[in-house]
């Protein structure tokens, strides 16, 4: 009723109006009939429906370029296949049927990628399958190139579809290692695709025959770094692995090997995730060690055996998942040389001359504390001796080896003593003296 009283005085008022203002109210009618539409949750006349999305499909690809391959792999053992396989998917993106025709599977070099261990036994070839359906069963062949043709109309790839094509074996492509260099490694896959190359033949729905090769990835690159530059190590010392040509989400785990020489492991260090690798850690900064002052370290366990000189060698162990490789590097440990050298230490070390004649023999000359010395051959000018000190300048470039004079030992023999023997002693011969007359010749005597 309240409503009804309204629109009728609207009404009255309207028909009192002139024309002009009439017209102006029925705009203005309008309009807000037109902003009540338009509020939140009201009804509105504006609304669209919208126009459903339309997905653009891909455009098939004409020609032998329908069939799209992957990259060979090398799969492991599963519940069906007792050995190993070598595997590719391929996709047909064209808009009719490919027929798979046949197969060829050649190795390429190098085909073995560990330098610990000599490589497996041959694999021997036994069958194809397609999406883990038997597609072709030959005579078994351990010899390379396999070539086989598919039976007629066995392998056919319908427009969008994907299968794997695979090539099995009689035994698996993984390596155990030893557990006594290498405790509680898995069995690592040291074959890759890239051994393998593959040419794959088909034919399309027009009558059209095409090859396809296949081949897959190949290892990383190890290197070594030393921190001297050279595989001859002396204190303190560091090294570090880098793998070269690998994408960061292929790693898998990074591993250091070292053993002495005799086999024994001595130390060990692993990462996972890592393209980079320090012996002792501090990575990517590495921390350096010193020879008989630190110890190696077996599983970051606690100290392992002193640091000693010696001949080593470094194992790496790069794992990705599309295989392993295993790598060796040897290095010498060389002695530590001295921090800094003292001036003594630098000085030259006299070593007294045995094989010349000393100028003086003991006991024969006790210079003068204050007589100057004879010439020494070479020299030009006489050295003052004095008790305190003595000086004697060496003669340059002389080297003297001693030699060793065997002097003949005299054996004295005793000599028995002479007995004087008695001479006869000459007797003496008495000369009579004449005796002088002693009577005068007057008295008649002496006559």
């Amino acid at each position: 009723m309240q409503v009804s009283r309204v629109y009728k005085s609207a009404s009255r008022l309207s028909g009192a109006l002139p024309r002009l203002n009439r017209l102006f109210m029925r705009v203005l009618f309008l309009a807000a009939t037109a902003a009540a539409g338009c509020q939140p949750g009201g009804p509105s006349s504006l609304s669209t429906t919208p126009l459903p999305t339309r997905t653009a499909s891909p455009t098939p690809v004409p020609g032998c370029a329908a069939l799209q391959a992957g990259k060979l792999a090398v799969s492991p053992p599963g519940e069906t296949v007792a050995g190993g396989s070598l595997e590719v998917s391929l996709t047909n993106l064209g808009r009719d049927t490919i027929t798979l025709l046949g197969a060829v599977l050649e190795k390429e070099l190098p085909t073995w990628h560990i330098s610990a261990f000599p490589p497996p036994e041959k694999l021997g070839f036994t069958a194809y399958t397609l999406d883990d359906l038997p597609l072709f069963n030959p005579p078994d062949s351990a010899v390379f190139p396999i070539l086989h043709r598919f039976p007629a109309g066995r392998a056919r790839l319908i427009p969008g579809r994907q299968v794997y094509l695979r090539w099995e074996f009689d035994r698996s492509f993984y390596v155990p290692l030893d557990s006594r260099q290498y405790p509680g490694v898995e069995p690592q896959l040291f074959t890759w695709g890239s051994d393998f190359k593959a040419i794959l033949d088909y034919r399309l729905s027009d009558g059209q025959d095409c090859s396809l090769v296949l081949s897959g990835d190949a290892p990383p690159k190890i290197e070594v770094d030393y921190s001297g530059g050279s595989a001859a190590i002396y204190t303190p010392f560091w090294l570090r692995a880098r793998l070269e040509g690998v994408q960061p989400q292929e790693l898998r785990s990074l591993e250091l090997f070292v053993h002495d020489s005799g086999g024994r492991l001595v130390h060990r260090r692993k990462l996972s995730g890592a393209a980079s690798l320090c012996l002792f850690g501090g990575d990517p900064d590495c921390q350096p060690r010193r020879p008989l002052q630190d110890n190696w370290d077996l599983n970051a366990a606690g100290k392992g055996g002193p640091i000693a000189p010696g001949d080593y060698t470094l194992a790496v162990l790069a794992v990705t998942q599309s295989g392993s490789l295993l790598q060796q590097f040897p290095f010498t440990i060389a002695a530590p040389r001295p921090a800094a050298l003292t001036a003594s230490a630098l000085a030259p070390t006299r070593t007294p001359i045995a094989s010349r004649t000393a100028l003086y023999p003991p006991g024969t000359l006790t210079p003068s504390p204050f007589a100057p010395l004879p010439f020494l051959p070479g020299a030009g000018t006489a050295t003052l001796f004095f008790p305190s000190t003595l000086t004697i300048p060496p003669l340059p470039s002389l080297t003297f080896t001693p030699t060793i004079t065997q002097t003949p030992t005299i054996t004295l023999t005793p000599t028995l003593a002479i007995t004087p023997t008695p001479s006869k002693t000459a007797t003496r011969e008495l000369t009579p003296t004449p005796t002088f007359c002693q009577t005068p010749l007057e008295g008649g005597g002496c006559q």
